[in-house]
């Protein structure tokens, strides 16, 4: 019996993992004390970073309450009066956008919740071809908050006063030929520009409304306006005391 026992693979198996699992306990022991001090104070980092960020909430500090972003690469449903196309130079874009005399007809909207504090919204403005003067005109909630002018791809920012709302613009590229629904650079004044705006808009209600204009008065296939980069998020601030 002693001679089939230790010919037996089975047996042999059992003992070498006895073998190995008694080494590995008595290696895991040996090294609690070297290890065991520094566990004990990465744990107690962690619980101060955590209590470090609890406590900032707590403080009143500012909570991303709700967020969306278009790169119009792909659904544009919750947008209305225009949808993305490919343009030359400029990839997927919300547009091109003709021109509205002025009034509001590309719109959507966004539920961004009643407790929401503030509201921005940033995007690229992109201006295509021969503008020569013509406006787009910008809107939150239907009333009109800001215009940017191309003139033959060199742009002029026209804030509106709108209590409550805050706007910036940015010049990324201007008077230059980048692409568009016309990319012939034969014609010099066919250009191009393009800016990023920001929209801050305070206590903006559970719904807020975004819109867009234009005042150019030739057919898209000459001159038109774009969208890209669409970007809303909504900050609340936070509770001062523990919630719960």
């Amino acid at each position: 019996m002693t001679h089939r026992f230790i010919k037996s693979e089975d047996g042999a198996i059992t003992v070498d993992w006895v073998v190995l699992t008694f080494g590995v306990t008595i290696t895991g022991l040996a090294m609690m004390g070297t290890i065991g001090p520094s566990l004990g104070r990465m744990a107690v980092s962690v619980v101060d970073a955590l209590e470090a960020t609890v406590g900032s909430i707590y403080e009143g500090s500012k909570v991303v309450a709700y967020r969306s972003n278009y790169d119009f690469a792909g659904d544009t449903s919750a947008w209305a009066g225009a949808s993305s196309m490919y343009v030359d130079g400029f990839g997927e874009v919300l547009g091109p956008i003709a021109g509205s005399g002025g009034l509001e007809t590309v719109t959507t909207s966004f539920n961004i919740g009643e407790e929401s504090d503030s509201a921005t919204l940033t995007f690229d403005l992109l201006a295509f071809d021969s503008l020569d003067g013509e406006d787009a005109v910008l809107y939150i909630d239907g009333v009109e908050v800001g215009r940017m002018t191309s003139d033959q791809g060199y742009l002029t920012w026209t804030p509106g006063d709108v209590e409550g709302i805050t706007l910036s613009a940015t010049t990324l590229s201007e008077g230059q030929h980048l692409g568009g629904m016309q990319n012939d650079t034969s014609v010099d004044w066919w250009r191009d520009a393009a800016s990023r705006i920001t929209i801050t808009v305070d206590d903006p209600g559970a719904t807020l409304d975004f819109g867009f204009g234009s005042t150019a008065n030739q057919d898209v296939s000459d001159e038109s306006w774009a969208i890209d980069n669409f970007i809303i998020e909504s900050t609340v601030t936070a509770s001062p005391e523990p919630l719960g």
